[in-house]
């Protein structure tokens, strides 16, 4: 018995952690098991890597139905609602742990280093704090607009290896990006594209997005970039800022959150 169908017996007796072991290890040696993708899919929780597995089965195969109705599942407004949900929740838990840093700060500062650490602490805390002020000046239709004069250049890569300890694994991506726009945003969620030696696009994503909350108007930086979705066949990766958004795929572009 092959490894998917040994993986597809255990999903269905309820064991989708050893399913998902050995549909990792399919898909680490047939990157172009439409099947294994789709089958993986299933035995994760998050959307993002849900979406990833999916998208990754329809590359492979696009007449896959059942792949489409799953995709199209998790774009629904209940699932939306669910992540936005999750999201605030997450936002309330991370304010709360930079609230208890703050005073702990503010508290060694004042009984150590006198007003001058005062100073430094609160400069610290601004940046800390900064991503908050974006929602009351952007709009979608002004990061929509702000995105599209962003430029990014691959200075190089490495796709020979696995980077991070949690799958998907990731390449890794050193990225030149410029702020050609009159905005600053907090993040940019760019499409990377890797190809197999023919020139084939094999796989495609758009995790994680990148902090440029401090790429002001006019600047260029360099950044390292992890992108998810190693594939053991990838020889070239191009890098893209995608100019159209379309609202079933908002949901994957952090700099589209909370904005009226």
């Amino acid at each position: 018995m092959s490894n998917l169908e040994q993986a597809i017996e255990a999903i269905k007796s309820g064991d989708k952690a050893h399913g998902r072991k050995l549909l990792i290890q399919t898909v680490k040696e047939e990157p172009k098991n439409g099947q294994a993708w789709f089958w993986l899919s299933i035995t994760l929780d998050q959307l993002d890597r849900k979406e990833y597995c999916l998208r990754q089965a329809l590359n492979i195969n696009p007449s896959n139905v059942t792949a489409q109705m799953a995709l199209a599942e998790i774009s629904s407004p209940i699932v939306q609602k669910s992540k936005e949900e999750s999201s605030t929740q997450k936002r309330n838990i991370q304010s709360s742990k930079i609230e208890e840093q703050r005073n702990t700060i503010i508290t060694l500062v004042i009984g150590l280093l006198g007003i001058l650490l005062i100073c430094m602490a609160s400069i610290a805390l601004i940046a800390l704090l900064s991503h908050n002020s974006f929602n009351s000046t952007l709009t979608k239709k002004g990061v929509l607009d702000a995105r599209r004069q962003f430029e990014v250049e691959v200075v190089r890569f490495d796709a020979s290896q696995e980077f991070g300890t949690t799958f998907p694994y990731a390449d890794y991506v050193r990225l030149r990006i410029t702020n050609n726009s009159d905005l600053t945003l907090p993040y940019l969620t760019v499409l990377t594209k890797r190809y197999d030696s023919s020139g084939k696009m094999i796989g495609s994503s758009r995790a994680p997005s990148i902090d440029v909350a401090f790429l002001a108007p006019g600047e260029s930086a360099e950044y390292d970039y992890y992108p998810k979705g190693h594939l053991p066949s990838v020889k070239n990766i191009t890098v893209e800022i995608e100019q159209l958004v379309d609202n079933e795929s908002l949901q994957f572009f952090k700099e589209f959150e909370n904005l009226p």
